[in-house]
């Protein structure tokens, strides 16, 4: 019989151009990191399988599996479609214990697999995960490989249309980190920051109002490098000075805003009060590092958003690497070739870094990773909040962590609110983090005070370094 590699064309992963597709093979060896991260297994594989070979693809611990010899447990996995095939220790299992793998070198004791759907007529492919001891993995470590295959298949689905077709590629509904990660959640879609909600007509005029009048104003949050403890940067959050109800969050302006008439406006008055404090920090001597700012879909959708920032940034002669624009996950659901996408890169290519924020909240795939121009991840607080008590969460947020390290993504944790999830996020890996337990937003007027230590927080006990294992 013929190998795999003849038989399908994603072998290796071509784009329609016939060169390597070189993303598609960063994905997949990214999603072969998670699952050796979340199940503990120091081999982890994604590899195309006849009856004759197995061909690795590609992987975690390859080094081990590089010989002819034939894997006996694919034979069981190829039979158990839609289900999890595992093996806890092979040296006693009747059916493995005299293989090749078993007695000799790579010396397998404990396999799990699950098929693959690759879009190929002929043809099938495995994720699996290895160890050379005897193991056990929770139900919750075998439901986050089960989405992991999930999402793999979809990656391999693509390329397989896009070979058949390389005219006219089809690009199917990319798997979702939801379907990857968020096991046992809501399937449907969370409110998001840009969802329009009717409002009557006197409340946005009331909103253009405050904007003239510069009611609207700038409130700060802190982002801190988690492993040691220390500011770099802030985010920018608007705060409505209101003339009767006083000072007033965004989720009692967020609805009627939402126009998209005056979102932009909105942007525009956030991003030009955050350039002028940080040039009076500066001049004080304060280092307050990057400035984040979150930008709406009617902002992107404007053809010269690119060029209105950069020419706010000359202004102000603020250095373009020290501005992070934060857009939803909801925000990057467009096509790639559409205004939005097409913004975020102009954005990019002047230096100014792109956060995709609310991550794990529905929307966003392996396959928006792969395909938008972004440079890190903000993880959503509903991870966070639960990230002690939910052996889930806990699975997840170590795999998200490991997934951003593979594809060079920094990551950012929301909602850290205790001493204790503060520890936990720092010892998995997870770069910064934002949330009460540092400190609330505040106004500008608070932070000198805080970048010179005298403001006080609940994080003054907490420790300067972190051990990272």
């Amino acid at each position: 019989m013929a190998s795999y590699r003849s038989r399908i064309d994603i072998e290796p992963l071509r784009a329609s151009t016939g060169r390597p597709d070189v993303e598609a093979e960063r994905a997949l060896a990214a999603l072969c990191e998670v699952a050796s991260n979340i199940s503990g297994c120091p081999l982890a594989a994604i590899s195309l399988v006849d009856s004759d070979r197995e061909h690795f693809v590609t992987g975690v611990g390859l080094d081990a599996l590089a010989h002819p010899r034939k894997n006996p447990f694919c034979a069981y996995t190829l039979t158990n479609r839609g289900r999890t095939f595992v093996v806890g220790n092979a040296a006693k299992d009747e059916r493995f214990r005299a293989s090749a793998w078993v007695r000799h070198d790579p010396n397998i004791r404990f396999y799990a697999g699950l098929l693959l759907e690759t879009g190929a007529e002929n043809g099938a492919a495995i994720l699996c995960v290895m160890d050379t001891r005897p193991r056990r993995l929770s139900a919750a470590a075998l439901s986050v490989l089960q989405r992991l295959a999930e999402t793999a298949s979809g990656i391999l689905k693509l390329r397989q249309q896009a070979n058949r077709s390389p005219k006219s590629r089809p690009v199917p509904a990319a798997p979702t980190m939801k379907s990857a990660a968020l096991v046992g959640r809501a399937s449907q879609a969370p409110e998001t920051k840009d969802r329009p909600a009717p409002r009557p007509r006197a409340a946005r005029a009331q909103i253009s109002r405050a904007l003239s009048d510069g009611e609207f104003v700038p409130f700060y949050q802190p982002t801190v490098e988690l492993k040691w403890g220390r500011t770099v940067g802030f985010e920018v959050l608007a705060r409505w000075k209101h003339p009767t109800r006083g000072l007033l969050a965004p989720k009692d302006f967020n609805q009627a805003i939402s126009d998209r008439s005056l979102t932009p406006l909105l942007t525009r008055a956030m991003l030009n009060s955050a350039l002028k404090d940080y040039a009076v920090w500066r001049a004080q001597g304060l280092a307050p590092g990057r400035l984040a700012i979150n930008v709406t879909s009617a902002d992107l959708m404007n053809k010269r958003f690119a060029d209105e920032i950069s020419k706010a940034l000359d202004m102000y002669r603020f250095n373009p690497r020290d501005l992070v624009v934060e857009a939803t996950e909801g925000i990057a659901m467009g096509a790639p070739e559409g205004q939005i996408h097409k913004s975020l890169s102009e954005l990019r290519s002047q230096g100014i870094h792109i956060a995709l924020d609310d991550f794990g909240t529905g929307f966003a795939s392996l396959q928006h990773l792969r395909n938008w121009p972004i440079d890190g991840l903000k993880l959503d607080r509903g991870f966070v909040r639960n990230c002690l008590s939910n052996k889930e969460d806990q699975i997840i947020i170590r795999g998200i962590v490991q997934m951003c390290r593979a594809l060079r993504l920094s990551i950012v944790a929301e909602g850290i609110e205790t001493n204790a999830q503060y520890l936990f996020l720092a010892n998995v890996g997870c770069d910064y983090g934002q949330g009460f337990y540092f400190s609330k937003p505040i106004p500008a007027a608070d932070v000198p005070n805080l970048l010179n230590g005298a403001f006080a927080s609940s994080a003054d006990l907490m420790p300067k370094a972190v051990k990272i294992p």
